[in-house]
């Protein structure tokens, strides 16, 4: 269900695309509920639990208006879900094993792009990773790159 709907919302996107004079700067990850649904989706290919979607709905929603506190408790969110133990098991990711950076950026790239990386952006976020241990980082990245944005509307 989940992916018809984003697919639904890819060509609500598009018809409007195509109307001329018609300003189309949504985005579907900016609504709440939708974007803990999609971390869910993305990184342990299941709805949340009850207590998980309302719990984060919740914890974005204190931001208000506030587009900075907004972003900021987004990535927190997401990065709990990501560096849980469900999504490490699920994904075979042992932290403080020699090759779990390459993994989680790798992880990255399939979970939030649902691609395989590119040789230009791998090498580019592993040294990153690998030089400043921003874990944080590198999921801010993708998640506020135009590509994962785009796939749920204007980046």
């Amino acid at each position: 269900m989940h992916r018809s709907f984003v697919r639904l919302l890819q060509v609500l996107i598009a018809a409007a695309s195509l109307t001329p004079g018609l300003a189309l700067a949504w985005n579907a990850l900016d609504d709440n509920f939708f974007y803990v649904q999609t971390i869910y989706w993305d990184l342990l290919n299941r709805a949340p639990t009850h207590d998980e979607l309302y719990g984060g709905f919740d914890y974005l929603e204190a931001c208000g208006s506030d587009t900075s506190c907004q972003r900021a408790r987004q990535l927190y969110m997401a990065r709990s879900v990501f560096d849980s133990p469900e999504h490490y098991n699920a994904q075979g990711m042992i932290p403080g094993h020699p090759q779990f950076q390459d993994a989680y950026v790798w992880r990255c790239y399939t979970g939030f792009l649902k691609r395989q990386p590119e040789s230009t952006g791998f090498n580019f976020w592993l040294p990153y990773l690998q030089n400043t241990h921003d874990y944080g980082g590198v999921i801010n990245g993708f998640l506020n790159s135009a590509e994962y944005r785009g796939h749920f509307g204007d980046p």
